[in-house]
């Protein structure tokens, strides 16, 4: 189980929201996101799938490179949950977002 990950999991969900006192590259946000997936199993779904959403009325937008990490972490969790968020962005505007959700598509062999 994932049981002894509990303390990691408190230490990288701050990271994944956000609340992180310093910037971080490109690289180091997909690590901790996939981190986030990986630990938190199918309970990071929610939060996942909220990050990646291109916003809409009276929902905040994330940053692009966020939204792109958020699809990756979805790509590690290989469920058909995470699979059906994935699809429905496989279109985005937005080319890094794009890009990111085929490529989790492709590589996280998702059910």
């Amino acid at each position: 189980g994932r049981r002894g990950y509990k303390g990691a999991l408190r230490r990288i969900e701050p990271v994944v929201q956000g609340k992180l006192q310093r910037p971080i590259d490109q690289t180091e946000r997909n690590r901790f996101f996939e981190a986030y997936a990986l630990i938190a199993g199918a309970g990071a779904l929610e939060l996942l799938g909220r990050m990646l959403s291109a916003g809409g009325l009276f929902k905040r937008k994330e940053p692009v490179d966020v939204r792109a990490a958020a699809a990756l972490a979805l790509g590690r969790l290989r469920s058909p949950e995470a699979r059906a968020i994935l699809e429905k962005y496989k279109e985005d505007k937005e080319l890094v977002v794009r890009t990111a959700v085929n490529r989790a598509l492709r590589e996280g062999g998702a059910a």
